[in-house]
């Protein structure tokens, strides 16, 4: 039954105008900035432009990814998850779970738009076509974070202003102290964290949506 519940909810996020924004903006400043560096203009840390769009990568989608989450990402909770989980038989701590998943994809797929960008800096600073795709696998971390984030936000408040601006301040903090530990480190520590709070969203399903809200019961 998740397998069909994560098709769904990856069917209707990648229909949202907001998935397709996001991953065209995402493009499109990368396009952007190499525009502005073959100018002369950027100047941030990093020894060449490819460094350089890596930091300008990680500040945007540290940005960009909660608030395509909230708008991309599934809705059910509360009562619209309990009534899931007696429709489809499964406790509520899995449906969270197959949500994250399907969060986890859908930001995936957004990090992913913006390879084309990064393989043109890469050539311009002469970067291997390996380094470009770790680097990119590294770059899920941080969508994994963010969509963690989201998930539990979006449980937390039923605003979906307040959510966005919730998950943006939590990755950005995560992001931030994550980044003040040995760069080789920062992706698995990006991860655990997801991980970790992906898991306390799902085991505090299985005790908050068992029975419905009073103005649904």
């Amino acid at each position: 039954m998740l397998a069909p519940m994560l098709s769904r909810d990856l069917t209707i996020g990648m229909r949202t105008p907001a998935f397709a924004a996001a991953a065209g903006l995402h493009a499109g400043l990368l396009a952007g900035f190499i525009l502005l560096w073959g100018s002369g203009v950027p100047r941030f840390p990093g020894e060449n432009v490819y460094e350089q769009q890596r930091l300008v990568q990680a500040f945007l989608l540290t940005c960009l990814l909660p608030w395509a989450a909230v708008r991309c990402g599934p809705c059910d909770r509360g009562s619209d998850l309990t009534m899931l989980a007696v429709i489809t038989g499964s406790r509520p701590s899995r449906l969270v779970l197959a949500q994250f998943a399907g969060l986890l994809v859908l930001l995936g797929l957004i990090v992913f738009s913006g390879i084309p960008m990064m393989l043109v800096t890469s050539q311009m600073a002469a970067v291997s076509l390996g380094r470009v795709l770790v680097d990119s696998l590294a770059t899920l971390a941080l969508a994994a974070i963010a969509a963690a984030s989201t998930l539990a936000w979006t449980h937390a408040s039923a605003d979906r202003f307040a959510a966005w601006i919730g998950a943006t301040v939590s990755t950005a903090g995560v992001v931030a102290l994550a980044a003040m530990l040995p760069p080789g480190s920062v992706p698995a520590v990006l991860i655990v964290a997801s991980i970790a709070l992906a898991t306390a969203c799902a085991a505090r399903a299985n005790t908050s949506a068992v029975y419905l809200a009073e103005d649904r019961a």
